[in-house]
């Protein structure tokens, strides 16, 4: 019985946060700078796509990709279960990301 309530609390507490998810970005107006953190779940290079945190992102070949000391990377070094920081620019087809942070350190 314990078990099974535990399991309605896990998927209420994700349920909200997905739903508060949608809801911090739909306050956006097109063409706003946002910055935005996670984890990355898939990246697809043809599409030029990232979903990072559940969260679809468009990832032109142009973006600027670095680590945390400001060294260039390049698309190929991107891999799942990476954390990353993105500034991005919020319009109606999408988020665009204008730079990739990947984080390898947080200093804990």
């Amino acid at each position: 019985m314990r078990h099974k309530k535990m399991i309605e609390v896990i998927i209420l507490a994700i349920s909200l946060t997905f739903a508060l998810f949608e809801v911090c970005f739909s306050q956006f107006k097109a063409g706003e700078e946002i910055s935005f953190s996670g984890v990355i779940h898939h990246i697809s290079k043809e599409n030029q796509t990232i979903v990072i945190n559940g969260k679809n992102f468009i990832l032109p070949s142009d973006s600027k990709i670095i680590d945390q000391k400001g060294n260039p990377l390049n698309m190929n070094e991107l891999k799942s279960n990476q954390s990353v920081a993105l500034d991005a620019t919020y319009h109606s087809k999408g988020i665009t990301i204008k730079k990739v942070t990947v984080v390898r350190d947080r200093g804990i």
